[in-house]
């Protein structure tokens, strides 16, 4: 009885689920196919799927074709493909690719190209294709093992929106295992809500290990400035539940010439190989680091903090800044700082922004890097290229330390004292 009940079981555990390819993702080109799905006019189809790879190639995944109405053995009677759309950004239609961008509106997506391959391997895609007229919109929506979030768009019109059309999985160096428990079409809405575009930073439940997920790569050339924005997600559990920022050499994690100059948490504490900000013995490493953060609520101001951070390059001297809004406010109330010199200044350097039981989205709209660091404002003790209370703070603990930096001689008198504290003040009153 027993045994004749697991044969139920596995038997009904395969018939919900539909195998495309060879497990061993030895998969030949256009040699194994979903089922047609068939979708009317203004119907949406949703197909959920695991994705398995060679990772021989970017091409070595998804792809997704929409066709008119007939069998693809069936071209000698009209079998027609309006597009073959791959999981790598990349597409075509008899006679063109996407190399030509007349034919269709847009083909979008946020991957990382150096993780690429690794990334799809074993990613959870949830795939939208939504018909609204002649307009068919194929969204991607795709979750990593570790759970970084990416998407792949596009959209095009497939004849004048009143036939029949078809669409079909296939893979090639690849196999694909599609959840039929969670097929379904549906009627078009006017407008489907997609994901932000942005680069997700871990699990969006906030169970991200330690170094297992990370930004792309943002290559800064000397004398620029990167500007990021994110949202910063935390499980609360501890202080350092939140982002942190890499400044390293123009390598790869893991590579030969890789080194890191800084690793700076969230919450203020940081190192560099086997010094760190905690060490009162030896803060000879780095320039400065501070932040007015109120310990008291900080674990619940992290959590859904929009973040605006600048690095920027001056000669061999890194400032890390970050501008902090709580999540329900309007304003930023909180900085943090970071100086360090990183190198002799003229070599590229690579930043790049992880986690750890936290997540983090990425506005990408809003990320860029600028030639020049910008010149250095009276009273802008922190360096972020404004006069504020952070730089009050700044010059409090430049005191604090009972040493003598030169940013922090606001009045210029040859010390750093509370006439530099007044100074800012009347900057910040007179700007």
């Amino acid at each position: 009885m027993l045994l004749g009940a697991m044969a139920l079981f596995s038997t009904q555990a395969m018939a919900d689920t539909t195998v495309v390819g060879l497990e061993d993702n030895t998969t030949g080109w256009w040699t194994a196919f979903s089922d047609y799905y068939y979708l009317q006019p203004n119907k949406t189809l949703t197909l959920e799927f695991t994705n398995f790879s060679s990772k021989a190639n970017n091409w070595n995944n998804w792809i997704i074709a929409v066709t008119n109405d007939a069998d693809r053995s069936d071209e000698a009677n009209g079998y027609e493909e309006y597009f073959v759309l791959r999981n790598d950004n990349w597409g075509w239609k008899a006679g063109t690719d996407t190399r030509d961008g007349s034919w269709f509106t847009s083909l979008t997506s946020n991957y990382n190209w150096d993780t690429f391959l690794n990334d799809m391997d074993g990613s959870k895609v949830v795939m939208t294709v939504k018909r609204q007229g002649a307009t068919v919109t194929v969204y991607a929506d795709i979750t990593t093992t570790a759970g970084t979030k990416y998407f792949e768009e596009f959209v095009i019109d497939c004849g004048d929106g009143t036939q029949l059309i078809r669409a079909f999985l296939t893979t090639e160096g690849g196999h694909l295992v599609i959840d039929n428990d969670k097929t379904t079409i549906t009627d078009s809405p006017a407008k489907i809500e997609y994901p932000t575009i942005g680069s997700y930073v871990g699990a969006e439940d906030n169970s991200t290990p330690w170094w297992s997920a990370f930004s792309n790569y943002y290559t800064i050339p000397a004398d620029n400035t990167l500007t990021l924005e994110f949202d910063n997600y935390s499980s609360k559990a501890n202080s350092w539940n939140n982002w942190l920022t890499v400044v390293s050499t123009a390598a790869e994690r893991g590579a030969d010439d890789y080194a890191e100059y800084v690793v700076w948490r969230a919450d203020g504490y940081g190192w560099q190989g086997a010094n760190n900000t905690g060490d009162d013995s030896d803060n000879s490493w780095f320039t400065s680091n501070t932040n007015n953060y109120n310990w008291d609520t900080f674990l619940n101001d992290m959590d859904g903090a929009h973040v605006v951070m600048t690095v920027t390059r001056n000669g061999a001297e890194v400032n890390i800044h970050a501008d902090i809004t709580p999540a329900g406010q309007t304003e930023a109330l909180y900085y943090q700082d970071f100086i360090i010199d990183c190198g002799d200044g003229t070599q590229p350097i690579n930043v790049f922004l992880t986690t750890e039981k936290a997540h983090l989205i990425i506005d990408d709209s809003k990320t860029k890097i600028e030639a020049g660091a910008g010149e250095t404002k009276q009273g802008d003790v922190n360096g972020d290229g404004n006069v504020n209370v952070g730089d009050i703070m700044a010059v409090i603990n430049i005191m604090a330390e009972q040493t003598y930096k030169p940013e922090g001689d606001v009045n210029n008198d040859g010390s750093v004292n509370v006439g530099d504290i007044m100074a800012v003040i009347n900057i910040m009153a007179n700007k």
